[in-house]
């Protein structure tokens, strides 16, 4: 080598270095609900629809497909082909993210599963819709599905605490007419019933986490028949987060549910776990998860003065949060590290190191809660099935008695 080095005809020698492949990460619910199975890797869903009830669908984003999908909006609702808050584009993607080796996998990841949208929810937090909407939004389900000749799933990550007799049974109805309707079981971490999911046509989905431990959030009532992987579920989202700049490098996050878009500057602060409001006049403040809520830790970096605030975890991993409301100064979260205790004793520069920097508008990715997998595990089961056996299963067979998740 040091002859080669020496030799004039050679301009140099040098290590010749590895190259690994920056591809798609396969969230961890993909294997807890067995969609990787061989039993699958074969199978198309083009006689499956699965019908998503949300915000919308980011049909430019590059990890969701473009075709084999149709949709409607309600009015003033936008375009259902256009997600102003992210939900909608996150749930489509946890069911059916490309198999692309960019982004991520969704559970029936294979291209062919035939996608109808009902955009009900709008704005920056999607704050709610009527239940008359949604039972207009599951008639034009059923009208998708016939018109294409499907077996339909109807998604529904949303819920309510008080029940409506015209959407049970207009939900009763299409569970007789072949239907399965899937929704997340609750958020409020109590024994309360949330609808659609309690009514006895719909399956309701509690949530648990990569451990398979139940989630603190997730509804625990006699109403709830399935758990799914729903922590921090890494999938697709259309818009780009709100930056920070601090020294004049910016970063970004993710958002906190309810936290404003704009972006912001200025010097970062060491606020703990900002249990209390200080001078922080013009600063971003970093606060540590932990001892109060996330919307509390916001209001108090905003009644001291902070221009934004920035919220990372105190243990290995993401999270997702919400402000329950809205705020209007910027905040990024879901910040990522395996050191979160000794973040604050690092220098400016390993702070922010610990972001999960995000890169462009139409290719990102964020970790929420929310328990979509049973729909593509649906979609994937029937399109693997007899046309006729199926059905006849699903209205006789699916549901057993009721048990206390605990």
């Amino acid at each position: 080598m040091q002859g080669l080095r020496n030799n004039p005809n050679v301009e140099y020698v040098e290590v010749d270095p590895r190259r690994y492949p920056m591809a798609q990460t396969k969230p961890y619910g993909i294997t807890m609900v067995q969609a990787d199975d061989p039993a699958f890797s074969s199978t198309g869903q083009s006689g499956v629809m699965v019908c998503i009830i949300d915000s919308g669908y980011q049909k430019a984003h590059e990890d969701l497909q473009d075709s084999s999908v149709t949709g409607t909006n309600d009015i003033g609702t936008g375009n259902w082909n256009e997600d102003s808050c992210g939900h909608g584009s996150h749930v489509a993607g946890t069911i059916a993210a490309l198999n692309n080796n960019v982004g991520v996998i969704g559970v029936a990841g294979g291209g062919s599963l035939n996608l109808h949208i009902e955009k009900v929810f709008n704005g920056s937090d999607c704050a709610w819709a009527y239940s008359s909407s949604l039972v207009t939004a599951l008639n034009r389900c059923q009208t998708a599905a016939n018109n294409a000749g499907k077996k339909l799933v109807v998604n529904m990550s949303l819920g309510g605490s008080i029940s409506s007799t015209t959407e049970n049974n207009a939900f009763q109805t299409a569970y007789n007419n072949g239907v399965l309707p899937v929704a997340a079981a609750g958020n409020d971490g109590s024994t309360r019933k949330s609808y659609p999911a309690s009514y006895s046509s719909v399956i309701s989905v509690a949530a648990v986490d990569s451990a398979k431990t139940v989630a603190s959030f997730s509804q625990k009532n006699d109403a709830v028949e399935l758990a799914a992987p729903g922590v921090g579920v890494l999938s697709t989202t259309p818009f780009k987060p709100a930056s920070l700049t601090a020294n004049g490098t910016t970063w970004l996050g993710s958002n906190i549910d309810g936290s404003s878009r704009a972006d912001v500057s200025g010097t970062l602060v060491d606020g703990g776990r900002c249990t209390a409001s200080g001078s922080w006049s013009g600063k971003v403040v970093l606060c540590e998860r932990g001892d109060i809520s996330f919307a509390d830790k916001v209001l108090n970096v905003q009644i001291g003065g902070g221009a934004g605030a920035v919220i990372y975890n105190n243990v290995s991993g993401g999270f997702a949060g919400t402000l329950n409301g809205s705020s209007n100064i910027p905040r990024s979260a879901s910040v990522r590290t395996t050191a979160g205790p000794r973040a604050r004793q690092s220098t400016l520069r390993r702070l922010w190191s610990i972001l999960r920097a995000l890169v462009t508008a139409t290719s990102l990715r964020r970790h929420l809660d929310g328990t979509p997998h049973v729909s593509g595990v649906a979609a994937l089961v029937w399109a693997a099935t007899s046309a006729r056996r199926m059905p006849r299963c699903a209205m006789r067979c699916r549901r057993p008695p009721r048990t206390s998740v605990r």
